[in-house]
């Protein structure tokens, strides 16, 4: 129906029913056209969460990104599921980092050797490879990703609907760093981490070197940086330097991509833990630190040394941050106890001559709160009152060996068997 008027043409219809089928059509076909190109991936099988026993400790492993290349990449997924075989098979229990706090929180504790395992920075291309290994092996992680590139859309990071999906997975908590603007951040607020279900946490300073954490520190996470190069044995004896020790181990040392490490073995492993040890030729002192004993204040160590040369020494509750330590050393004539306190100021407690003066070492040191006995195989016992110190928990037992001659000292070593007297305390 129209109306003419002046020679002028005024159409009554409208055309509403047409129009609203044809913007119906428009937004289902187009909302097809999208689906058809982003379907939400399904939702996998949730991952293991294993029962907790009321431990207080986890572990944090910073893993490698994978790089680019195609051959590089199939050799780092490879790599990365020996890995996590090695995890299973040495009963370390991956967990989200919101679990471990809630868990925490709630007092219920720990498994046995639980792990978070971290990505930082996360590249989408480090998703895409090593997501299904670890759905396989039914085992969580944290993803780290920069706020400022998921505003701004990086393809080189997963995007804000990817990241919705993997926290509605299970398998992942995802942490945020910066500040979400476009400028850069500062490297104490680059520390700093947003993730979903944990109040704000930070990265320690110097990070990177210890994966060891006890319960209640939310501002000073440690995190142990995997090396790519390490092999499935590599990653396993480097783990063990960290676990706290609640029973008599074996003292030993590994070789670690050319690099010796001092690990500490279970002592009803069959396993040799003899080893050598002397300074490269250009230093006239070396140590070995035994990461595992972190937190054993109070010890019975025991030692069965065929060969030395120069003075060796043991330092015992060694704490790597202020210095302080309870030092016994041998020569081939003398047995000396040194103390260092939290200044860093040593002094010696007291000298004794050895009978008989030799080259070999067969003893036992027991460190009870301020008392270190001595027995050195047919010899009187020895008992020093030590000066009153702070512990603080983060001791470690240390071994060096050192001469006024470069290269030149050197010890041999059949067994060392270390008790712990008391459970680890947690660090201040």
């Amino acid at each position: 129906m129209t109306d003419v008027t002046a020679e002028e043409y005024f159409p009554h219809d409208t055309f509403h029913k047409e129009w609203t089928v044809f913007w119906v059509f428009a937004v289902v076909s187009g909302f097809l056209f999208w689906s058809s190109f982003f379907r939400p991936a399904p939702l996998p099988a949730p991952p293991q969460m294993a029962r907790s026993i009321g431990m207080d400790w986890f572990l944090v492993l910073h893993m490698p990104e994978v790089p680019r290349d195609p051959a590089k990449t199939a050799r780092a997924r490879a790599q990365f599921g020996q890995w996590l075989d090695a995890l299973a098979r040495g009963g370390y229990h991956p967990l989200l980092l919101s679990d471990v706090e809630r868990r925490l929180h709630d007092g219920v504790g720990l498994p046995d050797r639980s792990v978070v395992l971290v990505f930082d920075p996360g590249y989408d291309h480090t998703f895409q490879t090593l997501a299904p290994v670890l759905q396989t092996f039914r085992f969580p992680a944290l993803w780290m990703t920069d706020r400022t590139a998921l505003l701004r859309g990086d393809r080189h990071f997963v995007h804000s609907r990817q990241a919705r999906w993997m926290i509605r997975s299970g398998y992942w908590d995802v942490g945020y760093t910066g500040d979400g603007f476009w400028g850069r951040v500062n490297p104490d607020d680059a520390r700093k981490m947003w993730i979903n279900g944990l109040s704000e946490a930070q990265w320690a300073p110097g990070t990177g070197r210890a994966a060891l954490n006890w319960s209640g520190s939310w501002e000073d996470l440690h995190r142990l940086d995997v090396s790519p190069k390490w092999t499935a044995d590599d990653f396993i004896e480097r783990l063990a330097m960290e676990l706290p020790l609640y029973k008599p181990v074996r003292l030993s040392a590994r070789n670690i991509q050319h690099y010796l490490w001092g690990i500490a073995m279970d002592s009803s492993s069959h396993a040799d833990s003899r080893f050598a040890f002397q300074p490269h030729l250009s230093m006239t002192s070396r140590s070995l630190y035994w990461l595992g004993t972190r937190g054993v204040n109070d010890l019975r160590l025991r030692m069965d040394v065929p060969a030395f040369f120069g003075q060796l020494f043991f330092w015992l509750r060694s704490d790597p941050d202020t210095g302080s330590g309870i030092g016994v050393g041998f020569s081939k004539d003398q047995i000396f106890v040194d103390q260092m306190d939290s200044e860093g100021v040593r002094r010696r407690l007291q000298m004794f001559p050895r009978h008989p003066a030799g080259n070999s070492i067969q003893a036992t040191i027991t460190l009870v709160g301020d008392t270190l006995d001595l027995q050195e195989d047919g010899s009187p016992a020895l008992h020093i009152a030590l000066a009153p110190e702070e512990i603080s928990g983060k001791s470690r037992v240390r071994m060096t060996v050192y001469d006024r001659i470069r290269g030149a000292a050197s010890v041999d070593v059949k067994e060392i068997v270390l008790t712990p007297l008391s459970a680890p305390r947690r660090p201040d």
